[in-house]
This record gives C-alpha cells, sequence and structure tokens, in this order.
C-alpha cells in the first residue's frame, strides 16, 4: 500500500484548517482515496502535486477558493491549480 509523504500530510492538515468544521474528516477520506488512486495509476509514486491536486479535489467546488492562500504561504504556486480552484 502506499504511503502519503509526511510533508503532504501537514499540507492537508494546513489545509483542512480552512474549512469548515463539519466537512474536514469526509475531505481528508476522500483525498486519501484519490492519492492512493493517482499512485495507482502513476505506478505508486504520489508526486506532491498530486497530493495536492486530490486534496484540492476531494473539497467542494464552493469551498476551494480558500486553500489558495495557504497554497500561497507554502511556497505552492496555487496558480498551477486554477483549473481546479477555479470552480
Amino acid at each position: 500500500m502506499m504511503r502519503i509523504a509526511d510533508e503532504t500530510l501537514a499540507l492537508w492538515n494546513d489545509l483542512l484548517q480552512q474549512l469548515p468544521l463539519p466537512v474536514r474528516d469526509s475531505v481528508r477520506a476522500a483525498a486519501e482515496l484519490r492519492a492512493h488512486q493517482q499512485a495507482e495509476e502513476s505506478g505508486g509514486a504520489l508526486t506532491e502535486e498530486d497530493g495536492v491536486r486530490a486534496f484540492i479535489a476531494a473539497v467542494e467546488p464552493d469551498l476551494r477558493a480558500n486553500l489558495r492562500r495557504t497554497l500561497d504561504l507554502h511556497g505552492i504556486d496555487s496558480s498551477e491549480f486554477d483549473d481546479l480552484l477555479n470552480p
């Protein structure tokens, strides 16, 4: 089974803080599922970008704009994810 990197999990934790409490557990579960699926499709490796994409895709579109600032604070160019962040 694929392991999600500690750095990716730390980023997810920060991103979760930008979401309403009631959706956090379901978003984490959906992101983990998407990350594992992505890793299987790419031969077992999960890049940081794949991890971010899996997380963003797990968030309801109307809540995604809240994630942009946190990505930028982590040194991740949020514009690379405009296809997901702009509903």
